[in-house]
């Protein structure tokens, strides 16, 4: 397939950066501070402190999915390294990877509010596969043939990021 035009890797790169900081950026945003009537200091404290232990979960939540954005980010990164040129087919596979990673604050949000529910675990599970599914997708596209790579790269390079 030829490459398309005006829409090289570079665009595709600094599209899924910016996607990338957005997402990481939402997800604190739904950890809210909590909110005390109480006008006395002591009533306060003891308030507070149960209060934002009760926020365990979804800081938990955030914690994880931030440090597992990033290994994602950092993967697609890895692969950007090695592929050379885009087409239409790796530009939409994109799309659909970038439109997975754009749906983990909701998952993310919906396991720190629910995280003792098997339907929120099962949610931002399938979340997290179908993000790599589209990662794994995009570089056996890139790499079939060495279609969007190097002619001469190493076959166990292509190999060791399936």
């Amino acid at each position: 397939m030829d490459e398309e035009p005006g829409l090289t890797k570079g665009r595709i790169e600094a599209l899924t950066d910016g996607v990338f900081a957005i997402v990481m950026t939402l997800l604190v945003l739904e950890i809210s501070v909590p909110q005390i009537s109480s006008h006395s200091a002591d009533t306060v404290g003891a308030e507070l402190s149960k209060r934002l232990f009760d926020l365990w979960p979804k800081i938990f939540s955030y914690g994880i999915s931030f440090v597992i954005l990033a290994i994602y980010w950092r993967a697609h990164h890895r692969q950007f390294h090695y592929i050379k040129h885009a087409d239409g087919i790796l530009i939409w596979t994109n799309i659909m990877f970038l439109m997975a990673v754009s749906f983990l604050p909701f998952s993310t949000s919906l396991l720190g509010e629910y995280i003792d529910q098997q339907i929120s675990v099962f949610i931002y599970g399938g979340n997290s596969i179908i993000i790599a599914f589209f990662l794994y997708i995009q570089w056996r596209y890139a790499t079939n043939h060495h279609r969007l790579v190097d002619k001469n790269l190493d076959p166990n390079i292509i190999r060791s990021y399936l």
